[in-house]
């Protein structure tokens, strides 16, 4: 049962327009909200929808999954930061994340019956005035829905290292990813996942949210060897803005990267380090598909790749 191995786990929400509205919890398997207003994640990114979880094992033991780099790791360098945040997020208690896939706020509990009201009115109706908050609940709305698949592809998001690590089967989780048509940046530190291999790559692009702006993938000693296959018609890519990739180990050609190529990005990052079997690297014939965009900012790195001519790091 989830109340064997699980305390409490809990959500900040920050950008949810009522200071009310801050947290959710589930004890012993049932949701509950508060309205403890909390500012640290809010501190750390106002201007984008922050979910930290905070769980506690059998032991008592804590754990915390944080919706991007904490503390010390936002000063590490960027690859390590994330491979840190994936290290110490691997012993959450994986039944709160499978418990997340399934939250619905509409059912959610309180301590007191008017602070359900006030909580679930301030999702419904954020712009409400306060004495409107305490109108009767409607039984749905689609700002439940937002909530609930914003909570999903975030314990998605925190699940799917593990899964790919462990050899689990990823469909639920990239099913909630996908569904959650207001998540803007998706940023995943794959790095190590031998077995996360060109299939494992072109399935998780494929279920990449359609409004996606901002993505970035760590696949360093993945099991990658080739972006050719990711396809040429993905969804999100018309809207992406920002681009960062990292790839080290076993990448043999990157000639496919031109299907995220679209006009939309303005911050593109190609990190390439120590690739003995890369064999060319260019994005198009001559280049087009990096010529044709309207960049504000580039950053292309290339070490170690002894098979890549000269002639094509100079060209790129």
């Amino acid at each position: 049962m989830l109340s064997d191995l699980l305390a409490r786990f809990h959500v900040n929400m920050c950008q949810l327009k009522s200071p009310e509205v801050s947290s959710i919890v589930v004890e012993d398997g049932f949701l509950r909200i508060s309205s403890t207003f909390h500012t640290e994640v809010e501190e750390r990114d106002s201007k984008n929808f922050l979910l930290d979880v905070a769980a506690t094992d059998a032991v008592h033991e804590a754990h915390v999954i944080t919706d991007g780099l904490a503390g010390a790791e936002s000063r590490l360098l960027p690859l390590l930061g994330l491979l840190c945040k994936s290290k110490r997020e691997q012993s959450f208690p994986m039944a709160v994340l499978e418990k997340g896939l399934a939250v619905d706020i509409a059912t959610a509990q309180a301590s007191m019956e008017q602070d359900r009201t006030k909580i679930l009115n301030s999702i419904a109706f954020p712009r409400a005035r306060t004495v409107a908050l305490n109108s009767n609940i409607p039984t749905g709305h689609r700002n439940y829905d937002i909530v609930n698949k914003a909570l999903a592809s975030h314990f998605a998001l925190a699940s799917l290292e593990s899964s790919y690590r462990t050899g689990h089967d990823p469909s639920d989780l990239l099913r909630a990813l996908n569904l959650d048509g207001e998540r803007r940046i998706v940023q995943l530190s794959l790095t190590g996942c031998r077995d996360f291999d060109d299939l494992h790559l072109q399935n998780l692009l494929n279920h990449m949210p359609c409004g996606l702006q901002s993505l970035r993938l760590d696949l360093a000693y993945t099991g990658v060897a080739s972006f050719d296959n990711i396809g040429d018609s993905l969804a999100f890519a018309p809207n992406l803005k920002t681009l960062v990739l990292r790839c080290t180990g076993s990448l043999r050609s990157m000639s496919g990267l031109s299907a995220l190529m679209c006009t939309s990005l303005r911050h593109l990052e190609l990190w390439f380090s120590n690739l003995p079997d890369l064999e060319d690297i260019h994005l198009g014939s001559g280049n087009e598909a990096l010529l044709k965009l309207h960049l504000e900012e580039l950053v292309l790195y290339v070490q170690g790749c002894s098979m890549v001519p000269q002639s094509s790091k100079k060209a790129l």
